[in-house]
């Protein structure tokens, strides 16, 4: 039987192994929400030089000529990647190939404002009247939860996750070093039971990479002091999912001096955005909501796995895609099939933007700037 043991005493975790026994080791062990009101920013750290490379959409997150493709987390050679306005490639949007995106929980959400940023980078910015940078999720203080379906007739074998994590005032080169995931199958501390995973067994695949993002204020879309890094988790030790409900709990480490933050997904869809956190110290959990507006929010994560079949996202084409030695290529006004898999055209990004896919019809050329507009979940 799976249970949580010795989360909520520090005393017990340094016993077992998991922090040593002068934790807490942050300043801000005891701070659940990073937000305007109570935040004293560090001084914005300039982390390294901009990366702008035409990173080729491959297996997991590679370097190609010294430069770091922010991918991160496929198993194939995906038809679909997501990307900055520069080009770099976030994560893999679906696809082709041995697996595909099966959750893509509000991760679009948290990159809205494209090319305000430093060097004509993204920006993550909370919306006001909200004003949360981030939640915490330092293993020995507070974990975050938050939920997930799977449809009717489907069963998923998810083989990794990716998720987006920062440190304020750390610099792109301090890592998130260490990622905890379990699995319930109904609401954490409202009835729901740990099915997978526990709080030891750190579940980090490769390196966290460099979103090509940071975490702003609006009103200071240049700031640096909050480098969003792009976290893949390993999720090959679970057992295949049937259809339900499921929750996944994240905990993590870091090298920077703050946090880890988890960014929060724009909230206010009461309907929808229920994520949960909860406290080491007190053993309790409680509903997230941002600080000022008081409204509720959800945690960005992708899940990538098998088994999702069933009905997926449709896109319009908003016009000519261009081929390359390829005899036809989508045109505007065609239904691009992402791969992503949806119960509703609710689950779907409202925009997808392709830098370009193989030939439709075979060939060794491909078609690109495929861009649309969400149309339908069939």
């Amino acid at each position: 039987m799976l249970v949580r043991k010795c989360c909520a005493v520090a005393a017990c975790l340094a016993l077992a192994g998991v922090v040593s026994a002068d934790q807490p080791r942050y300043a801000d062990d005891l701070l659940h929400d990073e937000a305007m009101p109570t935040l004293s920013s560090p001084a914005p750290t300039p982390g390294g030089p901009s990366v702008a490379a035409d990173c080729v959409c491959s297996v997991f997150a590679q370097a190609e000529g010294g430069v770091s493709c922010v991918q991160a987390g496929c198993t194939h050679v995906a038809a679909a990647c997501e990307e900055d306005p520069n080009g770099n490639k976030r994560y893999c949007n679906g696809g082709t190939g041995e697996n595909d995106v099966l959750v893509n929980n509000g991760a679009d959400d948290i990159f809205v404002q494209g090319g305000l940023g430093i060097n004509g980078e993204d920006i993550s910015a909370f919306e006001p009247p909200n004003c949360t940078f981030g939640n915490n999720t330092l293993v020995t203080a507070f974990h975050q939860a938050d939920d997930f379906v799977v449809p009717e007739g489907q069963t998923w074998d998810i083989a990794q996750g990716i998720t987006w994590i920062y440190q304020t005032g750390a610099t792109r080169e301090q890592l998130i070093t260490e990622i905890y995931i379990q699995i319930y199958d109904g609401v954490p501390g409202g009835g729901g039971n740990i099915i997978g995973g526990d709080m030891i067994t750190n579940r980090l695949m490769g390196t966290s990479e460099y979103s090509h993002a940071n975490r702003v204020n609006p009103a200071t879309p240049l700031d640096q002091a909050r480098v969003i890094k792009t976290v893949s988790f390993d999720m090959s030790w679970l057992d295949p999912l049937e259809a339900g409900t499921y929750w996944i709990e994240f905990a993590t480490r870091g090298q920077g001096a703050s946090g880890p933050w988890l960014p929060v997904s724009a909230p206010g869809n009461p309907q929808t955005d229920n994520s949960r956190f909860f406290t080491v110290s007190s053993g309790a959990w409680a509903a997230n909501v941002d600080g000022c507006s008081g409204a509720p929010s959800d945690r960005p994560f992708v899940l990538i796995g098998t088994g999702g079949g069933g009905d997926a996202c449709q896109y319009a084409l908003k016009k000519d895609s261009k081929a390359k030695k390829c005899d036809s290529c989508p045109a505007k006004g065609d239904l691009y099939d992402s791969g992503e898999a949806c119960e509703e055209v609710g689950d779907c990004a409202k925009k997808i933007k392709v830098k370009k896919i193989d030939c439709p019809d075979g060939g060794d050329g491909f078609c690109k700037k495929i861009k649309g507009k969400r149309d339908s979940c069939g």
